[in-house]
């Protein structure tokens, strides 16, 4: 019988393609299935990890969302409105100021917090890296 090995999971393990392909081995696939039954209580107990954070982080996205579509003040109003929220944040002249100090101040951090970072690490010309301990490398 020929192996196949493939890079990824070949669609011969996953029992997508049959006919001439069933007749060949895939060791690729044993080895990839006794790897998982050997981790598996790991994986096993990071599953209620995975569901606080899918429960949590992006449940709060959606709702949030979903709540910037309705006609919402300071409390939850769960009648739908549309775009009209963003209509009207978008009319304000306040809001083009706030975008733009946003762009400013960003991009001077951004830019500002690596040359910072470079004029401290070649001061008097030392080009040491000072590690966790404190002691230069």
């Amino acid at each position: 019988p020929r192996i196949v090995r493939l890079p990824f999971v070949s669609l011969c393990c996953l029992g997508i393609i049959t006919g001439a392909v069933s007749s060949m081995s895939c060791d690729v696939g044993q080895r990839g299935q006794a790897m998982f039954r050997k981790n598996l209580a790991a994986k096993l107990t990071l599953v209620p990890s995975a569901v606080v954070v899918a429960v949590c982080f992006y449940g709060t996205i959606l709702w949030t969302l979903y709540i910037s579509l309705t006609h919402s003040t300071m409390l939850p109003n769960y009648k739908f409105y549309g775009f009209g929220q963003y209509a009207t944040l978008l009319s304000m002249p306040r809001w083009h100021t706030a975008f733009a100090n946003m762009l400013i101040f960003g991009s001077l951090f951004i830019a500002g917090s690596p040359s910072i970072a470079w004029a401290c690490r070649h001061k008097n010309g030392s080009t040491t890296l000072l590690q966790a301990d404190g002691t230069s490398q």
